[in-house]
């Protein structure tokens, strides 16, 4: 009995010292996976099946569509610093984003997907990885700040210009956008379509200013409310989900 005692007592231990849940973070996980299967049950009915094929321009839409996608990327950047894998999982993000690529260009040639919000989450898990021990040195509020306002200089750099945001500042050479090699870093050439692109500028600074706002979280003693639960099921017998 005492052995019981003993053993339930160090996997208590190991479970809350090894497993611990960021229930906030999930929660908002869920949140964000939830309204990815609806827009794409909606695309798939007003747009592939051409209910509304109008539907996919409605600002409404293009709103929800950039709220989604940057819900990842900000819940993958800050998620990043309680990682013990970062590399593998940036593989394994980019061999799902490739064969995702593989299946639009065979069934779909009109949808294709090239450089999605997987291989771009991907890509942004190995070279963080790589980068790790520079921004370990940076502070997490200057590296947020400078992150941001990078991010919104270079926002634009897809469609041609450097500027703030919406606000075109000056165009950038043709030059640059000659080549489909390079759609990937953020110069799409003329006739480049992709029905998910994400490339890496502007999109990397986005993900690094998350990353280091979560390494302030991550550090920080004060973290309870990370742990809060969520009770939005609860069945017959008292299991909450």
């Amino acid at each position: 009995m005492k052995d019981n005692l003993n053993t339930g007592n160090k996997m208590q231990k190991y479970d809350s010292h090894n497993f611990v849940r960021y229930h906030l973070i999930d929660a908002l996980r869920g949140f964000a996976l939830v309204n990815m299967v609806l827009f794409h049950m909606m695309y798939d009915i007003f747009f592939i099946f051409e209910a509304d094929a109008s539907w996919i321009f409605s600002p409404i839409t293009a709103v929800w569509e950039r709220f989604i996608c940057c819900s990842f990327i900000i819940l993958s950047g800050v998620s990043l610093n309680f990682s013990k894998k970062p590399l593998k999982r940036g593989i394994i993000l980019n061999l799902l984003g490739f064969l995702i690529t593989a299946v639009t260009v065979i069934f779909l040639p009109g949808q294709a997907i090239w450089f999605g919000i997987l291989n771009f989450l991907g890509c942004a898990m190995m070279i963080t990885y790589a980068l790790k021990r520079f921004l370990n040195n940076v502070g997490s509020v200057q590296g947020f700040v400078f992150s941001l306002i990078v991010f919104a200089l270079f926002y634009g750099v897809p469609d041609g210009y450097i500027g703030f945001f919406a606000a075109e500042v000056f165009k950038l050479p043709d030059f640059f956008y000659s080549s489909d090699a390079l759609a990937f870093i953020g110069f799409p050439p003329a006739g480049f379509y992709s029905t998910d692109y994400f490339p890496l500028v502007p999109w990397l600074f986005c993900s690094l200013r998350d990353i280091l706002h979560g390494d302030a979280l991550e550090n920080t003693e004060q973290k309870g409310f990370l742990c809060v639960k969520f009770r939005s099921l609860i069945l017959r017998d008292g299991t909450a989900f």
